[in-house]
C-alpha cells in the first residue's frame, strides 16, 4: 500500500491506495459469464469427449500428413476406461480419506472401492482411513460393474432422479450432490456432481509428454493422445468462443463452422477475428460483458472513484476475455487460442501474424493440468514473470474462479511466495464453508499459519455485480 497526500483548504489528507491484483480460473468464464466449459464439465467436454476425436479426425490426419517425416495419425486418445478407471481412483482417494470422510460406508460399498484398486493401493488407502475398511471378497466385488456405471453417468451434463437411481447400490452416489429445487413448476429435479471433485489426469498426461521429443521413436500412439488432447482441450474452448460471439452478433461477425474441408484456413481467419484490437469482434465482446465478473470488475474498481488500484490480472484461461478490464499487465500461465507449437524446431507460432506450416507437425500450444510443465519457450517464462511483477506490486490478491489444486503446484508455489515472503494477504472467492476452505487452500499451498488467507463465501446464484461489489466491501475493512 502506499500513501498519497490530498490537500483541500490547505487540510492534508492521507489517502491509502490498496493495490489488488486478480487471478482468474475457468470459473470465472463460466455457466452466468461467457458459457465456458470448467471443472468436470471441461473435462467431459474435453478429453473424454469422443464426439471431438471422431468430427475431427480428417483435421488431425491432414495436419500429420503435411509433415515431412513418416509421422501417421493415430486416434488413441485419452477417452478410454484406463483414463476413467484413473479418475474414480482420484475421487476415491480424495473422498474416503479419513480427513474428508467422516460417515461409515456399508460393506458391499467397501467392496466395490476395492474393485478399482490393486493391493498396494487397498493398502494405502486403509492407512488413510482405518476405520471402516474391511479385506475383499471377491465374489461381491464383481457383482457391480462400476467402471462400466460410471462411465455412462461422467458423460451426463445434467444428472437427474432416474439417472441417480440407477446408481443405486453403489458408493458413486457418494460423489453426487443431492438435487436442487426445480425453478419452475414441472421442472425435473437436477443433480450434479461435487464441485470440489479433482478433474485432472495429470498423472497420465506427464507419462507421455516426452513422447513429443520424437514421436516416431519414443511412441507415435503415446504422442497421438497428447496431441489429440491437446486439439481437444482447444476445440473444447474455441467452439464456445465462437457460439458466444454468434449469439451477440447474430451470425455476422465469425464462421461458426468447423468444417474439415478447409478447416486451418477458416480457424487462422476466426483466430485473426478474435485477437484484432478493437476490430468488430472484440467491440462486440466487450459491449455484450456487461453482466460478467470481468465488467463488473472494471464498474466496481475502476470506473468509480476507489482507493483501490488493480496491478494486473492474472489467468489460467486461454482467452482474452480478461482483457475486458483494459488495464495494462495480463499473464496467461497456461498459453492462448492463439500459439501453437511446433515440436520438431521447438518453435511457438502466433497464428495471428504467422501461417501454420505446410511440412511441419503442430498442435495448440495451451496447457491442461499437468504435474511437470516444461519449459519449451521464452513466453512461458515471460508469462511467468508478469505475474511475478503483479504479485510485487500487489497487497492483495483476490482468486476467483480457480481452485487451487496440486495439479498447479508450480502456480502454488508463487501464491505460497506472495503470503510468506511478502507477507499479504489472498482472498479466494467461493461458496464452500470458510472454515472448510480456507483449511484445504492452506494444505494446497503448504501453510501451518493460514491468517493470510480469507475466504469470501458468496452465493454463486446472485448477479456477478453483486459479488464483486461485495468483494470491495470486504477490501474496504482491510
Amino acid at each position: 500500500m502506499y500513501d498519497m497526500i490530498c490537500e483541500s483548504n490547505n487540510i492534508k489528507e492521507e489517502i491509502i491506495i490498496k493495490q489488488v491484483a486478480f487471478f482468474f480460473g475457468a470459473g470465472a468464464e463460466g455457466f452466468k459469464n461467457f458459457k465456458l466449459p470448467n471443472g468436470i464439465e471441461f473435462m467431459r467436454n474435453s478429453y473424454l469427449n469422443t464426439e471431438i476425436y471422431e468430427k475431427n479426425e480428417k483435421i488431425f490426419k491432414e495436419i500429420f500428413s503435411k509433415n515431412k517425416t513418416n509421422y501417421k495419425y493415430s486416434a488413441h486418445n485419452y477417452a478410454d476406461k484406463t483414463t476413467l478407471r484413473a479418475i474414480l481412483k482420484k475421487w476415491v482417494f480424495y473422498y474416503f480419506s479419513e480427513e474428508n470422510f467422516k460417515g461409515n460406508l456399508t460393506y458391499i460399498h467397501q467392496q466395490q472401492i476395492y474393485s478399482i484398486l490393486n493391493k498396494e493401493e487397498r493398502k494405502e488407502l486403509n492407512d488413510n482411513n482405518k476405520n471402516f475398511f474391511s479385506e475383499p471378497n471377491e465374489d461381491d466385488m464383481a457383482k457391480r460393474k462400476i467402471i462400466d456405471e460410471f462411465q455412462k453417468l461422467i458423460k451426463l451434463s445434467d444428472i437427474t432422479t432416474s439417472d441417480k437411481e440407477d446408481i443405486k447400490g453403489t458408493f458413486l452416489n457418494c460423489f453426487i450432490n443431492e438435487a436442487e429445487k426445480p425453478k419452475k413448476p414441472g421442472e425435473n429435479q437436477k443433480h450434479y456432481f461435487k464441485r470440489d471433485l479433482p478433474s485432472g489426469i495429470s498423472f497420465l498426461l506427464d507419462e507421455h509428454f516426452h513422447t513429443i521429443i520424437n514421436p516416431q521413436k519414443l511412441g507415435p500412439n503415446n504422442f497421438s493422445k497428447v496431441f489429440n488432447y491437446y486439439w481437444a482441450i482447444f476445440m473444447s474452448i474455441y467452439k464456445p468462443v465462437l457460439n458466444y460471439v454468434d449469439r451477440n452478433s447474430n451470425g455476422k461477425l465469425i464462421q461458426n463452422k468447423i468444417e474439415s474441408k478447409d478447416f486451418l484456413n477458416t480457424l487462422r481467419s476466426n483466430l485473426i477475428e478474435l485477437y484484432l484490437k478493437d476490430g468488430d469482434v472484440w467491440k462486440t465482446i466487450v459491449k455484450s460483458s456487461k453482466k460478467t465478473y470481468y465488467h463488473s470488475i472494471k464498474d466496481v474498481f475502476l470506473n468509480n472513484s476507489s482507493d483501490i488500484q488493480i496491478t494486473g490480472a492474472i489467468t489460467s484461461n486461454y482467452y482474452r476475455f480478461i482483457e475486458i478490464l483494459d488495464i495494462k499487465k495480463y499473464a496467461y500461465l497456461n498459453g492462448q487460442l492463439k500459439f501453437f507449437e511446433v515440436p520438431e524446431t521447438l518453435e511457438i507460432i502466433d497464428i495471428t501474424k504467422e501461417s501454420f506450416p505446410d511440412n511441419k507437425l503442430f498442435f495448440p500450444f495451451i496447457f491442461g493440468q499437468s504435474y511437470a510443465k516444461p519449459i519449451v519457450n521464452k513466453r512461458q517464462i515471460e508469462a511467468f514473470s508478469c505475474m511475478e511483477e503483479i504479485l510485487n506490486d500487489s497487497d492483495i490478491l483476490v482468486i476467483l474462479g480457480y481452485n487451487i489444486n496440486e495439479d498447479d503446484n508450480h502456480i502454488n508455489s508463487f501464491i505460497r511466495d506472495f503470503i510468506i515472503e511478502k507477507n499479504r494477504y489472498i482472498i479466494v472467492i467461493g461458496n464452500n464453508d470458510p472454515e472448510i476452505a480456507k483449511k484445504e487452500v492452506a494444505k494446497q499451498l503448504r501453510l501451518e499459519d493460514d491468517s493470510k488467507i480469507i475466504i469470501h463465501e458468496v452465493n454463486y446464484d446472485y448477479t456477478p455485480l453483486i459479488i464483486i461489489q461485495s468483494l470491495k466491501d470486504l477490501i474496504d475493512t482491510l
